[in-house]
């Protein structure tokens, strides 16, 4: 009942105000897409909707786009705006992969490695932005020949297992992908012999069955590496969200802490 609330709540502010473009987290496009009574309202002034701080979802994207004739923009940033962000005229899959490319000519971006070393397009590491003066490095990412940015995680999730880094998104990417999940997020879990494990909280699809073995099944039919097969999973009824509607992973980290210690 909340979700169509706060989806009706966008709808009259939107169609009130003749919004052309909106900011929002993937929880709340989510929600504006799957709200059934969208059509009572005049959305037509809606052209554009940037999206971030979460990793896009296909079925949501497609929606967005068709069933509400918006473009679905994906994008990267922080509370000041977007920092980069997918484009008008891009393909579907880019605006799924990547968050497109810096919106400041001024802004530097560069992928270094862990001693700060810079790295050769297409090679993932720590994203550097400088901005107003200073550099902000909370991304893992990649830069193509093009400048086309990709996120991989931020760097407090990438899971450090016996010495290899594992990224948290990637995982999240495989899994979504099964028919039966509706959200999927990915944690360490601590282990006193490998240092970090992943385990993978997912939401089922309303009145769907899911079990461990469905899941692991999916990610080797993907051909997925052994290292992106988490070796838990936890199934719940929903995320939960901070106050600013984003994914709450610190609390899932701290809730797989103390079953594991139980």
């Amino acid at each position: 009942m909340l979700d169509s609330l706060e989806a009706e709540d966008m709808c009259r502010v939107i169609e009130r105000e003749k919004v052309t473009a909106i900011p929002l987290v993937p929880a709340l496009a989510s929600r504006l897409a799957r709200f059934e009574a969208f059509e009572q309202y005049d959305l037509s002034s809606l052209k554009k909707m940037y999206v971030g701080g979460g990793a896009a979802v296909r079925e949501v994207v497609k929606a967005v786009n068709e069933k509400m004739g918006c473009i679905y923009l994906n994008a990267y940033g922080g509370t000041e705006g977007m920092n980069a962000h997918t484009r008008m005229n891009d393909d579907f899959e880019s605006v799924l992969r990547t968050v497109g490319k810096p919106t400041c000519p001024y802004d530097t971006y560069k992928v270094v490695d862990d001693d700060g070393r810079e790295l050769p397009p297409n090679t993932s590491g720590q994203l550097l932005v400088k901005g107003p003066g200073v550099f902000t490095g909370y991304y893992m990412a990649m830069i193509d020949d093009k400048g086309i940015i990709t996120l991989t995680g931020r760097l407090r999730e990438i899971i450090k297992r016996g010495g290899e880094s594992i990224s948290t998104v990637e995982i999240e990417r495989l899994v979504i992908t099964h028919p039966d999940v509706e959200a999927v997020a990915v944690v360490g879990m601590p282990d006193p012999e490998l240092g970090e494990r992943a385990c993978a909280y997912i939401q089922p699809k309303p009145g769907a069955t899911l079990t461990f073995e469905d899941v692991i099944s999916h990610l080797k039919g993907l051909n997925a590496s052994v290292l992106q097969l988490p070796e838990r999973v936890e199934f719940i009824d929903a995320m939960p969200l901070t106050k600013a509607n984003k994914l709450d992973k610190r609390a899932l980290e701290e809730e797989i802490k103390k079953k594991i210690v139980k």
